[in-house]
């Protein structure tokens, strides 16, 4: 019997002859055969992170092509996926075979080792230079950072801020709330009010620290948590919230509305397929179903309020209405995978998540 390391080289073999020059992809059904073949050995798929749950449970189009594939779903922050990848792989056997995460949080798993180059033939229909030169992760969608969000009771349309200096307004003393999770804002602030090409540490910093002279309310880590309570009309105003919980209130018709004003972060999801995973075709099949233009309208319509990165794919409910509040790509600061990575390094965050702590009050 063949080792899941024997079985997962040539599994790569297979993907390099696809992805050759010499190759055309006029025979890759017979290799989509082969990998439909092995995935019906393999059984599943094992997927691990913070939208997991809503992956196995929305996603149908998936399950509908490959039935035989059972996607297996685990609930975990990027930190708890590392840390079991770290942790499996020195032992030298891992569950997880793909992960969904934010781009920053790939380092990491690159420094370790621990990702498999992935290919595709739907990677072409991408824009140019949104995927990273060393293959060994998916930019998936991208997902801009929204300013904040609003409570429409208890809040004017001409009350709206507009700015970063609207939040730290006196007129919201104690009314605003933000959340112990974004810790690493303080960077990004820094990258879209920067010089040139260096972080604005300054420019950054001294809005963190109105916001706290403004008695800014420290909330816990819990992001959908705090748009629950603004909607519940707790708060007027909450800072950098995920779109996604936004926009799933708003559509029970919760009265919540995104702020955005020019100049969004645009962040990225990004996807990974392991190294000596136990079900790597399956992996595979995955990954490129959700970067599929049937894949990236299905996930952006049922699963996460972003916006799809493949030229071919139509935008699902969730994106469209994301768009008709201001998150666009035109909107957004947009980065190259590898600047992203060269600029936040773990130095830079840990320098944001230090200073974001101890200047906010949070322990």
């Amino acid at each position: 019997m063949r080792s899941n390391k024997s079985r997962f080289r040539l599994f790569l073999l297979s993907l390099a002859i696809c992805f050759s020059p010499q190759f055309s992809w006029a025979a890759a059904p017979s290799l989509r055969d082969q990998m439909i073949a092995q995935a019906k050995k393999e059984g599943e798929v094992v997927f691990m992170g913070d939208l997991a749950t809503e992956l196995k449970t929305l996603l149908k189009g998936f399950s509908k092509k490959y039935p035989f594939v059972q996607l297996k779903a685990i609930d975990a922050r990027s930190e708890e996926t590392i840390n079991r990848i770290a942790a499996e792989a020195k032992a030298g056997r891992l569950s997880i075979d793909v992960s969904g995460m934010s781009m920053e949080d790939v380092e990491p798993l690159m420094k370790g080792n621990f990702l498999a180059k992935f290919e595709s033939f739907h990677l072409a229909d991408f824009p140019a230079k949104t995927q990273p030169r060393s293959g060994l992760y998916v930019v998936g969608q991208l997902d801009p950072i929204p300013h904040g969000v609003y409570s429409t009771k208890l809040v004017q349309p001409n009350e709206v801020p507009k700015s970063w200096d609207d939040f730290v307004n006196p007129k919201w003393k104690g009314k605003v709330i933000v959340s112990r999770s974004r810790n690493e804002l303080p960077a990004k602030l820094a990258w879209l009010l920067r010089k040139g090409n260096d972080l604005n540490w300054d420019a950054s910093f001294e809005f963190f620290r109105k916001l706290k002279q403004n008695d800014v309310v420290l909330g816990g880590a819990g992001i959908n948590t705090h748009v629950s309570r603004l909607a519940a009309g707790e708060f007027p105003l909450f800072l950098f919230p995920a779109s996604g919980s936004v926009l799933r209130l708003q559509n029970k018709g919760a009265p919540v509305k995104l702020i955005t004003f020019p100049n969004l972060f645009g962040d990225y999801e990004v996807w990974t397929v392991f190294k000596d995973s136990a079900h790597p075709a399956a992996g595979w099949l995955l990954v490129d179903y959700l970067i599929s233009p049937e894949g990236q309208f299905e996930y952006t319509d049922t699963v996460n309020a972003v916006l799809p990165l493949n030229k071919k794919a139509s935008p699902g409910k969730l994106a469209q209405a994301l768009n008709g509040q201001g998150v666009t790509p035109e909107n957004s600061d947009l980065m190259e995978p590898e600047q992203i990575l060269k600029i936040f390094t773990e130095e830079v965050l840990k320098k944001a998540q230090d200073f974001y702590f101890s200047t906010l009050g949070y322990k």
